[in-house]
């Protein structure tokens, strides 16, 4: 990207892989880039909850669960309030379940009726 003539490169990556970045900044200077167009943010961990129990998610057992299925169960505004809710990073854990409530436990179900109590 940064021979394509972008002036930065911002990369979103798991906390996980922060040992990461010295090597992609001594790289991007070795390949005639100033390793200060490169910035990395890193994203805390996200854990699932379904009715208070934690998914066990496993990629090398395949057990995982990709972002269209939660989206199809909680939909796509519940998601964006989650992610939004909360700065990139803290740890973030969040119930499906109390997603799918139609109450005032659901703070994205109470925010969309905010209209209806005014």
């Amino acid at each position: 990207k940064m021979s394509r003539g972008y002036g930065k490169c911002i990369n979103i990556w798991g906390a996980d892989h922060h040992g990461y970045i010295p090597r992609m900044k001594a790289a991007m200077e070795f390949l005639g880039f100033d390793s200060n167009n490169l910035e990395i943010i890193l994203a805390q961990m996200v854990s699932l909850l379904k009715d208070g129990e934690p998914y066990k998610m496993s990629k090398r057992a395949g057990n995982f669960i990709l972002m269209s299925d939660v989206v199809d169960e909680i939909g796509s505004d519940a998601l964006r309030y989650i992610f939004l809710s909360k700065k990139c990073d803290t740890h973030l854990e969040f119930d499906i379940s109390d997603l799918q409530k139609e109450d005032s436990s659901n703070p994205v179900y109470y925010i969309n009726y905010a209209h209806a109590r005014i």
